[in-house]
């Protein structure tokens, strides 16, 4: 019996997975990441029945596969070729606007939550008609490099209120002769209304006319804060000051690069080192099962993986995977079943093993009661992508979503002093 492929899923918000052709990832994107209809980035991965892949979107029923030679009628969702996009390393999307954080793709959308890059300012310069708006960084920028802009805007600005100012001066001088006029009082009522109002207007221009000298002394302020800054950006100290610090920061990232790659090389030994097993044969004991299951249940851990197993001293490398409460996402029927998977991991004899992995492996749940047959169940191998040669530090798993009913195991005799017992034999 040819077991069903399952995809262990990993969660994304819709945000993050609408904005990845926005990312820029630290090395180039791996071809097996990319659709295989638009060359680009996987969106929404699914994964044809010939194995390869595609963006959901440019999925259709009957699309012809050239690679193979035939027709593809259906697809399911890849969620581990999500997985492994949302694990790639990447730079923030305001990275041109100064920002020099880099991390895994699934923090990404948590850092833009307090990136400080993503604020937008206006030019302080607006109130004399600069419309300039962007990041921090950019509307800096622009203060640098504008003055000639910001200086031809002060002298437009100054001329027409200047001109105002001119014309307010003669309205008060017309004012105080209207008011002369009015210390006279004329019999006709019709002069004397007409005065009254116009020296109300005149007053509340001369009102006008006191905030505006006050604003004048602003943009005194303003100029004087030009005229320092045209000073300390032509100072050539300046200038190599910050040279040296984009140079200092270059040499930064070269080394945390080089830091991460050695990171990654000391991890896969650790993980050469604690095989446990080379013989194809693990005995695998679930203790604490009602802690796991009940944390399973509630969300909280949802995966058990074996340490690595290898088939023999000289051969493959593979581990297990456990789904106490089932694979939700897989089969929504599964929560009352126990999943288990296998997934092929990087040997150090790959190069010269034969691929597809060619060996069945016996999965069986160990009865505890004498007398009692054990549930077992065989993974058979085929020529799909979870048998093939390891690119990844795991390949897809596969394995069987209900392997277990938690029915059958509690009533089966599985369980003893609160554990369980998985058997998992390579069958040469």
């Amino acid at each position: 019996m040819i077991a069903s492929i399952v995809i262990v899923r990993q969660k994304a918000t819709d945000y993050l997975i609408n904005h990845l052709r926005l990312v820029k990832f630290v090395e180039k994107t791996p071809l097996s990441l990319c659709c295989h209809v638009c060359k680009k980035i996987l969106i929404r991965p699914v994964q044809w029945d010939c194995g390869h892949r595609s963006c959901e979107s440019c999925f259709r029923s009957g699309i012809y596969c050239k690679e193979d030679d035939e027709t593809v009628l259906s697809c399911f969702p890849d969620n581990q070729a999500l997985k492994e996009i949302l694990n790639l390393s990447c730079y923030c999307l305001y990275k041109n606007d100064g920002c020099y954080w880099n991390g895994f793709c699934h923090e990404l959308e948590e850092h833009l939550k307090i990136c400080s890059f993503i604020e937008t300012l206006e030019c302080p310069y607006k109130v004399i008609s600069c419309k300039v708006i962007g990041s921090k960084k950019t509307v800096l920028n622009h203060q640098v490099q504008e003055l000639v802009y910001h200086s031809a805007l002060l002298s437009v600005f100054f001329k027409s209120e200047c001109e105002s100012f001119i014309l307010l001066k003669s309205k008060i001088s017309d004012l105080k002769e209207y008011e002369y006029l009015h210390s006279y009082k004329y019999d006709d009522d019709y002069n004397v209304d007409k005065l009254s109002s116009e020296i109300n207007a005149l007053s509340k221009k001369r009102n006008s006319l006191k905030k505006f000298q006050s604003f004048v002394g602003d943009i005194d302020r303003i100029e004087q804060q030009i005229k320092y800054l045209l000073s300390f950006f032509n100072k050539k100290s300046f200038t190599e000051n910050l040279h040296d610090a984009e140079n200092r920061v270059a040499r930064a990232e070269k080394e945390n690069e080089l830091i991460k790659t050695r990171l990654n090389d000391i991890r896969y030994k650790i993980l050469l080192i604690n095989s446990v097993t080379n013989d194809g044969s693990y005995l695998w004991k679930i203790d604490n099962f009602s802690k796991k299951l009940e944390d399973a249940l509630a969300g909280r851990t949802i995966e058990l993986f074996s340490p690595p197993l290898m088939t023999d001293p000289s051969g493959y490398r593979f581990c297990a995977i456990v789904m106490l409460a089932g694979d939700l996402k897989f089969n929504k029927y599964s929560q009352n079943f126990i999943s288990v998977y296998i997934s092929i991991l990087p040997s150090p004899f790959d190069e010269v093993l034969k691929f597809p992995f060619p060996y069945d492996i016996d999965i069986s749940l160990v009865s505890v009661i004498k007398g009692n047959q054990n549930h077992s169940k065989k993974l058979k191998p085929s020529g799909h992508i979870s048998f093939q040669k390891p690119y990844l530090p795991m390949n897809q798993p596969v394995g069987f979503s209900m392997f277990c009913s938690h029915d059958n195991l509690y009533s089966g005799g599985y369980i003893k002093d609160d554990a369980i017992f998985i058997k998992f034999n390579v069958l040469k």
